[in-house]
């Protein structure tokens, strides 16, 4: 959901590069996406991780799918260096859901856009 208000917030200017590794969420995205006639949307359907290229175990579905030791399937990575370049050069926010966190939860990191003020920081 949160690439979708993505999309409407940027709009038709704008670019949203949603990262997802769990199959079943990607094919949820995509539908989203295609009922929402959204065309700011790229889906990079691997995992974000600190190398590009590896095959990392997967376990769980939908909401609860995350990285693990124990995962049943493998997910190619992709770095968030690599998903910024994507952008060529443009301001822009990341949302991430970062899984394994102590005690759960999710961490933000936002960059200043569209004269929103985030959190700035360059790679």
């Amino acid at each position: 959901m949160f690439t979708l208000q993505a999309a409407r917030i940027v709009g038709s200017s704008g670019l949203i590069v949603s990262v997802e590794p769990q199959p079943d969420n990607i094919e949820f995205l995509k539908e989203n996406i295609r009922l929402n006639s959204l065309t700011n949307v790229r889906v990079i359907t691997t995992a974000l991780y600190f190398q590009d290229e590896l095959a990392v175990p997967f376990m769980g579905n939908g909401v609860g799918g995350h990285l693990s030791k124990s995962g049943s399937i493998m997910v190619e990575t992709v770095s968030l260096k690599t998903v910024v370049s994507m952008l060529h050069g443009k301001e822009f926010w990341i949302k991430m859901d970062i899984a394994g966190r102590r005690g759960g939860g999710e961490n933000e990191i936002k960059s200043k856009t569209n004269g929103r003020n985030g959190m700035p920081f360059r790679l």
